[in-house]
């Protein structure tokens, strides 16, 4: 009877460690999941991505960047064109749209994280060209 006694007593004061180191781990995912893995993103990107040329014609635009991953030419003004960048952890896109006279109006940078069976999407930097 007093080494069950004994045993509860032990429970009881490692109780409040476990509970402590829990909330760590907890916080550390978090931590890693919501601030870490987008900042470090931001700091991988695409050299190319870092100075995109906004209020520039679709040809310059074409030519700082490279050719698109996906471009149509009869729905680019609506839609845009995408480049993707991939990497062993997920992968980079950028999409440009342009207004009706071909010059690049908007941009968003986006990461899709992707980890096991963990997966996230990041909206990195979103830009509008200001006339």
């Amino acid at each position: 009877m007093n080494n069950i006694n004994s045993t509860a007593n032990t429970w009881q004061r490692k109780k409040p460690f476990l509970i402590a180191i829990f909330i760590a781990i907890v916080a550390t995912c978090l931590g890693a999941w919501y601030i870490f893995i987008p900042r470090a993103a931001l700091i991988n990107l695409p050299y190319r991505w870092e100075r995109i040329p906004l209020g520039q014609k679709r040809e310059m635009v074409i030519r700082s960047l490279g050719k698109a991953t996906y471009s149509d030419s009869t729905t680019v003004l609506q839609q845009g064109e995408i480049w993707v960048a991939n990497r062993t952890n997920g992968d980079y896109t950028l999409s440009i749209y342009y207004n009706r006279d071909s010059i690049a109006d908007a941009c968003q940078i986006s990461f899709d994280y992707k980890l096991g069976f963990l997966s996230k999407h990041y909206l990195l930097k979103a830009e509008t060209w200001k006339k």
